[in-house]
């Protein structure tokens, strides 16, 4: 049996989170930002995979989608953002590594133990910071 798509409503709401992300992303700088995404209280009864998912299939099709840079930072800012609002617990975290000579910086996003934006490479990172509205972490 294959899962519903995300409704219309959650797309709407992607969308604007990433846009707003992306103009954050100038004018704050990523502490602030990060703990302006994790600010609300996560109830640790309410996580659960099929609303990360969700979250996540929206944010990652609008990040492909969208005509301005949305990758790591913006994305994992959107989700967190989305999820925090549904007392999701988050944490954010920020961290760089030496690649190919060249310094790079990654963000990625866990919700509890579930995997949610640019994970699949967070161990090639150092973390720099972490921010986290689950006070249990």
């Amino acid at each position: 049996m294959t899962k519903p798509a995300p409704s219309r409503l959650l797309y709407v709401e992607a969308l604007f989170a990433v846009s707003t992300a992306r103009i954050l992303v100038f004018l704050l700088g990523i502490r602030r930002l990060g703990h302006l995404a994790t600010a609300t209280a996560a109830d640790r009864s309410a996580a659960d995979c099929a609303t990360v998912t969700d979250i996540r299939r929206t944010i990652e099709a609008w990040g492909r989608r969208v005509p301005f840079r949305s990758k790591c930072l913006e994305q994992g800012v959107a989700a967190a953002w989305m999820l925090s609002r549904r007392r999701r617990p988050v944490t954010l975290f920020y961290g760089a590594a030496m690649i190919e000579g060249e310094l790079k910086a990654h963000v990625w996003l866990r919700s509890g133990e579930l995997d949610v934006i640019g994970c699949d490479n967070a161990e090639d990172y150092a973390v720099l910071s972490q921010f986290s509205n689950d006070s249990s972490s």
